[in-house]
């Protein structure tokens, strides 16, 4: 398979951007593009590496495609993760309390 791909200057984002979409398949652009209201031609250049992909169109980007990879991706970068918003009141009170003993057997260790 022939890959139209810059590799000078490329960021993980974008790979993962090529990847899904031209790649995998996983994504039509068209659909996403509307999703997000942007032209399709916008997000092909977005995701072919022709312009650089703006921060700021990171969430639209996981809410048009429902992937939460791009965001782990960046959140990856900061030494960060995703937690997903807990509904079920029953879960997130064992949550809050795994996240107390965690807490506290953190603060035992640095003393």
């Amino acid at each position: 398979m022939l890959v139209n791909l810059k590799l000078n200057g490329v960021s993980g984002l974008q790979v993962l951007l090529y990847s899904n979409f031209i790649i995998k398949g996983r994504y039509k652009v068209d659909a996403i593009a509307q999703k997000m209201g942007i032209s399709k031609d916008l997000l092909y250049r977005w995701i072919r590496g022709n312009k650089q992909f703006p921060a700021d169109r990171l969430s639209d980007l996981t809410n048009a495609t429902e992937d939460y990879d791009y965001l782990d991706f960046i959140l990856s970068e900061c030494g960060l993760t995703t937690i997903p918003k807990i509904k079920d009141k029953t879960t997130a009170k064992m949550f809050f309390q795994l996240m107390k003993l965690m807490e506290s057997a953190l603060k035992g260790k640095e003393q």
